[in-house]
């Protein structure tokens, strides 16, 4: 990585992630949050990657700063998320009787 442009768009395309997931408290379909969680995690596992293997002292510094708690709290969110579709499946099945 030459410049600091890719990690300017990276950080913004991170930002929008973490909107994305405070709106999820207005949303009701965890398999589709889960879906966007598994996504997002992908993306920023390539971003990470690709720091790594840049040896750059900027991108580096991204990925431990940003890029590394960012997929800790897609973790904690999947973790979260989980919970709250196994229970409404259990809910579902417990209605069928």
């Amino acid at each position: 990585m030459a410049s600091d442009d890719p990690i300017k768009i990276w950080r913004e395309e991170l930002v929008g992630y973490l909107e994305d997931y405070y709106s999820y408290r207005e949303l009701d379909q965890p398999i589709e949050i889960l879906k966007r969680l598994s996504a997002y995690s992908a993306r920023a596992r390539y971003m990470r990657n690709v720091c790594i293997r840049s040896g750059n002292k900027v991108a580096s510094s991204f990925r431990l700063e940003e890029i590394d708690p960012f997929l800790n709290e897609t973790e904690f969110q999947f973790k979260i998320w989980s919970r709250i579709a196994s229970i409404s499946s259990q809910e579902w099945e417990m209605s069928r009787g």
